[in-house]
């Protein structure tokens, strides 16, 4: 069988689709129960894609909205301070290895080049996105406490400034799926940063959302661009913002 490379797909989707495929010789019942156990795990799927969906579109509605937001631009705003629903996803995306040639000469070949990590906040109303670029020499690794930091950062410096917060992540126990992340967002809200924070968490293997969209269009122009050229490595205070 011939298909096309693809990456992050769902273990129980191949499951299952591989045990209906070899049911030929069994009995009914098996049968039906498999294809239950598959359609459950797709309604499941489909449930959570439309509240993602749904989520969107309402940050979208409520920047539409004349007179919600005098300036519908990332932050800084005052904490707490627009009455609106906001919506955000982030996700850690594949780290980048510098320097990088898309005409790699030999020397490159032979060097162990400097990995360059990457978590970015979605914002799909605008939309817009902020790009963390993180050298490895100063990263933490990818644990609840990098995403804490982040977040926190996004937020004092990028945020609208929203009353709600609606938040979609992959569903990873070490990074969001947490006691840490929850607690964190618990005392945004306690502090009076927040009235309410929901955190939506994707299903394993269906996690595709805004994130990628921008994942795909960075490598793209990662790999026909120079970087580290001499030597020469690009350094910044900033997050790099995404349009």
């Amino acid at each position: 069988m011939l298909s096309k490379p693809a990456t992050d797909l769902c273990w129980v989707c191949q499951d299952d689709n591989t045990k209906i495929q070899r049911s030929t010789n069994m009995a009914t019942e098996v049968k039906q129960h498999l294809i239950e156990n598959q359609s459950n795990h797709l309604t499941a799927v489909t449930t959570e894609r439309c509240l993602y969906n749904e989520c969107v579109l309402q940050a979208k509605e409520t920047i539409n909205v004349e007179g919600a937001l005098v300036m519908p631009t990332l932050g800084p705003h005052m904490p707490n301070s627009n009455k609106i629903t906001m919506h955000y996803s982030f996700d850690f995306a594949e780290q980048v290895l510098i320097p990088s040639n898309p005409m790699q000469p030999g020397p490159i070949y032979f060097l162990t080049p400097r990995e360059c990590w990457i978590f970015v906040v979605n914002c799909e109303a605008i939309p817009r996105q902020i790009n963390f670029l993180v050298d490895e020499g100063v990263t933490s690794g990818k644990g609840s406490s990098s995403v804490i930091s982040y977040l926190h950062f996004f937020f004092e410096h990028f945020g609208f400034g929203e009353l709600h917060v609606e938040l979609h992540c992959d569903n990873c126990a070490g990074q969001n799926k947490n006691q840490y992340l929850l607690q964190y967002l618990a005392w945004r809200t306690m502090a009076g940063l927040h009235t309410d924070v929901d955190l939506h968490f994707m299903l394993p293997g269906h996690t595709k959302f805004s994130p990628d969209w921008c994942f795909g269009l960075s490598k793209k122009k990662f790999r026909s661009v120079l970087l580290g050229r001499n030597g020469k490595r690009c350094e910044g205070q900033h997050p790099q913002r995404y349009k």
